[in-house]
């Protein structure tokens, strides 16, 4: 028997790095999982691999910041698989080294249209069903940046700061119908693709983490590492654990 026999889990930002992962591990753990993200040819390539493991999988392609994906995410995957027990709001937009006066308006737009506006979007089409089935997980992939200080972030810090406060209050508001809400803030993982930076950009965000002294193990994680631990924190050994905000970050916030 797997940890989440019988459950479905919604899964953002699924194609590739930890969604991708996550989606796998779900699967062999005999979740059915519904795959979101803006490249369909990546999220069927996953959607693959989980059908000839034996398992299910949807794919909903979308931005995640336009509601209609949302929604659409929401009732195929009660149409398809009877409802929805598990959320893992994991698509995002990588730190941009931008200082604060030197930030677009665009940017910052769009650094919270699909940081913290995704996961709400997801988040309120998801909750009816798990509040009929009073049981239900949803985890928010925040960041390390929110929780410290760090060079050059200001969009995307406000917006991981934001998805760290709308865990805490989902925490307590569904609490009482069995729902809990989680936050994991990663310091990096790899292999993880940048795809919203530039070479120079990225080059200028690995310069503000060596600034920043790294993480205390001096490791990264590896994306199939934190999809354990999120398998922990929706599955059986995660029944008792709300509101919390948990660094996965190699101690980099320790210091």
């Amino acid at each position: 028997m797997g940890q989440l026999d019988g459950k479905v889990a919604v899964i953002t930002g699924a194609g590739t790095g930890l969604g991708a992962a996550t989606a796998k591990l779900f699967a062999r753990e005999g979740a059915a999982v519904t795959l979101v993200g803006r490249r369909v040819e990546k999220l069927r390539d996953v959607a693959t691999a989980i059908d000839g493991a034996g398992g299910r999988a949807l794919v909903i392609p979308g931005d995640v910041s336009e509601p209609a994906t949302a929604t659409r995410a929401a009732e195929d995957s009660i149409r398809e698989f009877g409802g929805i027990d598990v959320l893992v709001n994991n698509a995002g937009l990588h730190a941009a080294p931008y200082l604060l006066h030197e930030t677009p308006l665009d940017e910052w737009d769009r650094f919270l249209a699909v940081d913290l506006t995704g996961p709400f979007l997801f988040t309120r089409a998801v909750l009816p069903s798990m509040m009929e089935r009073r049981d239900g997980a949803i985890v928010n992939i925040g960041s390390m940046v929110a929780l410290v200080g760090f060079q050059g972030s200001s969009a995307y810090a406000a917006a991981k700061g934001g998805l760290v406060s709308m865990t805490r209050t989902t925490a307590v508001d569904y609490a009482q119908y069995g729902i809990r809400a989680n936050c994991v803030c990663p310091g990096g993982m790899e292999p993880v693709e940048y795809g919203n930076l530039t070479e120079d950009q990225l080059a200028r965000l690995h310069e503000a983490v060596e600034l920043a002294g790294g993480p205390l193990l001096n490791r990264l994680a590896h994306v199939d590492e934190v999809a354990q631990f999120l398998l922990t924190l929706v599955g059986p050994g995660g029944r008792s654990l709300t509101g919390a905000v948990i660094p996965y970050d190699g101690g980099f916030t320790a210091k």
